[in-house]
Order: structure tokens, then sequence, then C-alpha cells
């Protein structure tokens, strides 16, 4: 499939391949296409701030000074009225490689930090990988360039994001005993990892190497043998390996008390989120190269999903049970469910809605012009997902914020409270059809303009 991304006059033209984005590894940024918000064509310029109208306000909307982190924290407050008491706040974004909104999710954090006791950031990222950024936030030693590029996605690899590791690193220096932490929450590339930690727990409980669990384990797929990306997993073989896992599920809690005497509490919860993410990556890559947003693809997203609401939790209570959460991902991860407007998938997000309620809040975070800088997909400059959308699709929100002329703004979602009429309004994000927003986001935060990322690793586009 050929996909191209229409742009505005003047703006260079790019096209994608589907099957050209698994070599570059990007199998999550394709399907974020399904699951993202979308931008309506802009001629809009670009600026790091925004000029503000003078315009009255409606009720429910705040104006903000821009996306600069340096910018004082004054404007942000109404967030705070808007996300109460949460403990955990996802940070959405329409695109990955967005500079401008990567900026704006940075001005927030330090906000939440300063302002409501926020001390972690949750990240769309393999935990496992994203665990090597902690020794630098500890101590801002090394090179954050470095460390980056071992821990993160590189669509994380960005200016913009390094700009907030530094911060958090300084705020650890000057805060000692009272300091900030960055975990990743994503399932993916830890199917040998997962299974390794299983079987050194596995020998820690003094199970033989000849119990079939062992074998079966070793099935999964990226473990003895790879097929996903390159051909499909072979159901027979994907069947062992889940009644395998769902067989190890069934011993830690027939055996919880024995296990915690033998090892520890911690122990056996690392032990499960290795079993949780084991199972879930294998469901998430069994129908990936199933047709594109067929309804096995999205159980395929479902299952990352599922996977990345677990960790969520679970690895925030092993290493800082107290801590407010920030969680950094895309729209379509951090929004709550909605019915058809998630072709019934499971979000991330409306994991958290469904288990904490009002402890957790959403912000859908978007632009009227936003721009990327995903050189490896050809994604660069102004991105128009319509060659996507649906036929039914309404006026995305966007389009509605730009026409008010206000510059960047913060919405208040809840419509129980005095709001502007377009919130009774359905609006399309991205391919979905139209929706009340309100019914899947706490905020909407509305920039003009987001630039393009500044990327530290991957590929960069054409000049």
């Amino acid at each position: 499939m050929t996909t191209t991304m229409r742009a505005p006059l003047g703006t260079p033209r790019y096209r994608f391949s589907a099957s050209r984005a698994w070599l570059y590894g990007a199998v999550v940024a394709v399907s974020l296409a399904i699951m993202s918000s979308v931008v309506a064509a802009s001629a809009a310029e670009p600026g790091a701030t925004g000029a503000h109208v003078a315009t009255r306000l409606e009720p429910g909307l705040f104006a903000l000074q821009g996306f600069d982190p340096a910018l004082p924290p004054t404007d942000l407050a109404p967030l705070g009225g808007i996300i109460k008491y949460a403990q955990y706040v996802g940070l959405g974004e329409p695109i990955h490689t967005s500079g401008g909104i990567y900026h704006m999710k940075d001005r927030i954090f330090r906000y939440l930090v300063q302002e409501k006791g926020f001390r972690a950031m949750a990240i769309e990222n393999p935990w496992i990988s994203a665990d090597h950024l902690q020794h630098y936030l500890d101590t801002c030693q090394g090179s954050v360039d470095d460390s980056m590029t071992v821990s993160l996605f590189g669509v994380w690899q960005a200016t913009e994001v390094r700009d907030l590791l530094q911060w958090m690193c300084q705020w650890n220096q000057t805060h000692p005993t009272d300091r900030v932490a960055l975990y990743g929450i994503d399932i993916q590339g830890q199917a040998l990892a997962h299974a390794k930690a299983l079987f050194d727990f596995l020998d820690q409980l003094g199970l033989p190497r000849t119990d079939a669990r062992f074998a079966d384990i070793s099935l999964c797929d990226g473990v003895s043998a790879t097929y996903f990306p390159r051909q499909h997993y072979p159901q027979p073989r994907y069947d062992r390996c889940q009644a395998a896992l769902t067989a190890l599920q069934q011993y830690f809690n027939d055996n919880q008390a024995w296990i915690v005497q033998h090892t520890s509490s911690t122990d056996l919860g690392w032990a499960r989120v290795h079993l949780v993410g084991e199972q879930h990556v294998q469901e998430y890559q069994l129908h990936l190269l199933d047709p594109y947003g067929s309804p096995a693809f999205m159980q395929s997203y479902a299952a990352r999903d599922r996977g990345m609401a677990y960790n969520v939790r679970a690895i925030h209570d092993l290493r800082f049970p107290y801590a407010k959460t920030a969680i950094w991902a895309a729209n379509g991860h951090v929004m709550w469910q909605t019915g058809e407007a998630l072709h019934g998938l499971d979000s991330l997000g409306n994991h958290l809605h469904s288990e904490l309620g009002s402890d957790y809040a959403a912000v859908l975070m978007s632009a009227f012009d936003v721009q990327a800088h995903w050189g490896a997909l050809g994604l660069c400059g102004h991105v128009d997902f319509a060659d996507f959308s649906n036929p039914e699709i309404a006026d995305p929100i966007e389009t509605t914020l730009y026409n008010l002329g206000a510059g960047p703004l913060l919405v208040r979602m809840d419509r129980s409270r005095p709001h502007p009429a377009f919130l009774d309004v359905p609006h399309s994000i991205g391919d979905f059809w139209p929706t009340l927003l309100s019914d899947s986001f706490s905020a909407l935060v509305y920039l003009d303009v987001s630039p393009g990322m500044h990327p530290i690793g991957m590929p960069s586009c054409p000049p």
C-alpha cells in the first residue's frame, strides 16, 4: 500500500510504503495512523509560541502562551483545576516526531512536577531499554545523547526530548531527596528478554529445565526462533507458547505464598511483569502482518495497549508506588473508550479510566498545522491524514479552534460546566468516526503550529 501525504502549497510531497515501514522497525508508527489525531491542512506561519489575538474566550477556554518550556507556568494553572487530584495524567500527541508537541509535553510535565507534585514520567517505549536512562537522570553524568540512543525509540531521539531529560537530571541534583524518574511501558521487542528473566526466576524456584514449560515458552516468537516481522507466526506454535504462559501464570497464583517466602514479593512482582509482557507481545505480533486495519490487525494493537496499561501501574507500584505519574504516548493510546470511535479497541487509557476513574485524566494534544520529521517514513513537514479518513468524517476539532483566532488554547472538556457549544458536537480525530471528544479526554491542548522535531539519531528529512 502506498499513500500520498497531502501538504500545503509550496511544501514538497512525500510518499511512503507501509511495507517499507517494517524494514525501518516502525510498525508501531504505522499503526498509530489508525489511533492518532488528525490535523487539517494549514498555511499558518510556524512559530515558537504563537501570537495571541485579543478576543474574549468562552467559558472553558483558556489562553496559552505557547510551547516553550522556559515560559512561566501561570497560564497552565487551569489545567491543575481540570485534572484535580488525578494520580495519572496521559499526555497525547497526534503523531510522533512533532517537536512543538514534544516541547508542550515538556512544559506541562515541568508544571505537574513543580505545582502538582508529580514525580514520574511513563513513556511509550520498551521499558527494559528505557531503564538505561535512569543513571543519567540520577547523576547528569555521561552523554545524554548516547543514553537516549541506547534507551529510546528513534522517534523520541530529539533535542526536544533531550531538553526534558536535562531538566529532570538538574531537578534531581537540586532535590536529592525528592527525585523525578522516567520509565518505559511498551511491550515491543522484548520477547527474548522476558523469556530469559522467566527462566532465571524458575531456576531460582528450583524448577528443572526438563519442565515442559521451559520448552514451550521457548516456542514463543523471538525466543528460540523469530518470525515477526518477516513472516506469520505459526498458530500451533503460538498456541503452545500461550498455553505455557497461562500455566505459569496459574502456578504463580496457586503458589504465591510459597514463592514469596522463597524469593520476595518484589521478585514475584517483576516475574509477573515479564510474564504479562510475554503474553501480550506474543498476541501483539500474531496478526500484525494481516491486512492493515483489519479486525485481526486491530486485535493485535488491543493486546499492546493492554500490556502497556498493565506496565503503567505494575512498574510504578514496584518502583515508586506513591509517585503521581504523567504518561507520554499517542492520543489514541491515552484516550478512553468511545465505542465506535475506537472501532471497539481497548486503549491504554480505557483500561486506566476503567480501573482508576477520576484518578486518571487524559489530555488530547494537537495543532492546526502539525509538522513531522520522520525521514524513515517520508513524513517531512506538514502532515495530513485525509487519505485515511472515513467518508463520514466531520470537521476536525483543530479547524474549529484555529478559526477562533485565539492562538494556543487549553480546553476544558467537562460539559457539565459552562463550555463552548462546539463541545456538544461530534468532531473527528484521525480516521475515526466523529465522536464527542469530551467522552474520551479531560482536556485539550491546542497549538496553531507544531514544528517538526530536531532529530538526534534517526534519519533526517531531506533539506
